[in-house]
């Protein structure tokens, strides 16, 4: 009869473990929608810093042209005057 014992026991723990996974599937799928949520909006802030890095950069980079063209004409036009001066 120890079979029979045996099969009891391993039947009692599979209808522990299934109740205890049903117990906690709630759970469960309350912290992974929770983890996806938050690591949804930290990818969002991620995203949002990277375009406005980008944006920033294009911005700068726009601003160092006109710097530089400036320079260049005022160069230029300085350059012009002197010839005419002289």
């Amino acid at each position: 009869m120890g079979w029979i014992d045996q099969w009891r026991n391993i039947n009692k723990m599979k209808k522990l473990f299934r109740y205890w996974k049903v117990d906690t599937a709630d759970i469960v799928k309350s912290k992974r929608s929770e983890e996806f949520c938050n690591n949804f909006y930290e990818r969002g802030l991620l995203f949002r810093s990277m375009r406005h890095m980008k944006l920033f950069a294009q911005v700068c980079g726009n601003k160092m042209q006109e710097r530089r063209m400036k320079e260049r004409i005022t160069l230029e036009v300085k350059a012009k005057v002197e010839e005419m001066q002289n």
